[in-house]
């Protein structure tokens, strides 16, 4: 049974909602600074720069993910240099040191659809729009990902693998400072929400969604590829805050247009999921209004 699973990064957002989904079929080892998911899996100390992965330990893995990064938060002051090391070079790295060496297992990594860059018109792109498009990019968290989705565009290889890209996701746990957390609390606190235009618009899933399609993708081998990943709800800023008032039920004292935020430039991040849709093997079931609640 290919049960032995490799999350590098296990310490992320995304990773913490992936090993709660797989840790009851498969025998997860994380990868990380901390030994933050101890009670849910083995640990093994990965520390960049300073404790470097063994590439070697990784071929006894059936499946291996690679959640660490970067650059995601704009809060945290990580270096150009960490940021295209660990979102595009690290992970390219070990993707050709399993193809050297015969690797058998799978391989998942993730790009963003913030690769799409600076599109002013509602066009929802697939995945040979993203792998193609020469929009330009807000920041180089954005940069990165695009770097890391063009190597999977463009290679062949024999190695089962999944380069999936993602819209917001969100869930409990996220930073704190993130639109629904953030919306959240200062609903709860009788605070002024202070906000962006909110004219973007955008697209959400829960993490609890991304788990279960990984859960389904190591089950199923689906065909090696790119695949876009999220519900197909289209929304603005101003309407994910409206759907959190709504839910919550209290009065809100809005502020828009105070707050600035680099995605802002990026008017419209929308994405076609057809590819994975025809598939057949998944489909998101958790809303915005579900998961308000378990923010607390």
């Amino acid at each position: 049974m290919n049960n032995k699973v490799a999350i590098i990064g296990s310490n992320s957002f995304a990773a913490q909602y992936i090993i709660d989904i797989l840790k009851n079929d498969f025998l997860i080892v994380g990868f990380s600074r901390h030994k933050k998911t101890l009670d849910k899996c083995n640990h093994v100390i990965f520390d960049y720069p300073n404790v470097p992965l063994n590439y070697q330990n990784l071929l006894a893995f059936d499946h291996i993910i690679y959640t660490a990064g970067a650059g995601i938060q704009s809060n945290k002051s990580d270096s150009i240099s960490d940021i295209y090391e660990l979102n595009s070079f690290l992970p390219i790295k070990i993707f050709n040191f399993l193809s050297q060496n015969n690797f058998q297992g799978t391989f998942i990594s993730f790009g963003s659809y913030s690769e799409i860059g600076q599109e002013f018109n509602q066009i929802a792109y697939d995945e040979s729009a993203i792998t193609a498009t020469q929009q330009k990019i807000h920041n180089d968290y954005g940069n990165s990902k695009r770097l890391l989705t063009r190597f999977f565009s463009n290679i062949d290889s024999q190695i089962k693998y999944y380069h999936l890209i993602l819209p917001t996701i969100y869930g409990f746990g996220e930073n704190p400072l993130r639109l629904i957390p953030y919306v959240i609390t200062c609903l709860k606190n009788g605070e002024k929400v202070q906000l962006t235009n909110g004219h973007q618009i955008r697209q959400y899933l829960h993490c609890e969604d991304l788990a279960k399609l990984i859960h389904t993708v190591i089950r199923e081998q689906i065909s090696s590829g790119i695949y876009n990943v999220t519900c197909k709800e289209q929304i603005s800023v101003r309407e994910v805050v409206g759907k959190i008032i709504d839910t919550l039920q209290i009065q809100a004292d809005l502020s828009y247009g105070i707050a600035k935020r680099a995605d802002e430039s990026l008017p419209n991040l929308i994405m076609n999921t057809d590819k994975l849709k025809n598939l057949n093997i998944w489909s998101p079931s958790i809303s915005i209004e579900d998961s308000i609640q378990d923010y607390d």
